[in-house]
């Protein structure tokens, strides 16, 4: 009786206080093009100047991957986030940026632009530059490692009608930040039950 009541405790402190690791994934980025003959996405080694921006006569989306290598495919993500570097925007209209999420496979192709709407969080309305740190959903990228996917896809789009923002990219920018448990804590607690209960 009391052992099964220490381990009911036990197993609920071990559910609450599982530990949560933190990785900081680097960014393959590039900015796709549009000026009326199809897409075109610009990369390069050094520093980027990533434009977003949506007129009648050229747009331009922001594109994104990072790899998921670095995670176990059972992690239990708690909270993942891009801080976005805007050196410009124009005002009016204050831009609005989406990003959207998609399978990624380690490069930027002139397709990735057009993928579907897949909002994983935005910037809202903003009419400063500097860091804004946009929160991803962390279900999608849960279903990628539980789908085996290595690669998360980002697609920046430009909310504001004739809004233009502009961020840096390149060396690694925008890096992203995933806050996980590297098994899901109940998990966790059940293989410990079993092995407490096996030694009865």
């Amino acid at each position: 009786m009391l052992r099964g009541i220490f381990l009911s405790a036990f197993l609920l402190s071990a559910a609450v206080w599982a530990s949560a690791d933190q990785i900081v994934i680097d960014a393959i980025s590039g900015e796709a093009e549009n000026t009326g003959g199809g897409w075109v996405v610009e990369t390069g080694s050094g520093p980027l100047s990533i434009g977003v921006s949506r007129f009648t006569s050229v747009k331009r989306r922001g594109l994104m991957e990072y790899s998921l290598a670095g995670l176990p495919d059972t992690a239990d993500v708690l909270s993942a986030s891009i801080t976005l570097s805007i050196f410009f925007l124009n005002n009016p209209p204050l831009p609005n940026l989406q990003l959207n999420g998609y399978v990624g496979d380690g490069s930027l192709a002139p397709a990735d632009a057009e993928v579907p709407f897949n909002e994983l969080g935005r910037t809202g309305t903003f009419s400063t530059t500097g860091a804004k740190t946009v929160d991803l959903d962390p279900n999608y990228i849960e279903s990628l490692l539980s789908n085996g996917d290595d690669w998360l896809g980002i697609m920046v789009y430009q909310l504001s009608e004739n809004g233009s923002a502009g961020f840096t990219g390149g060396q690694g920018l925008p890096r992203l930040t995933i806050e996980y448990v590297p098994e899901p804590a109940a998990l966790a607690s059940l293989a410990l039950a079993v092995a407490l209960l096996r030694r009865r």
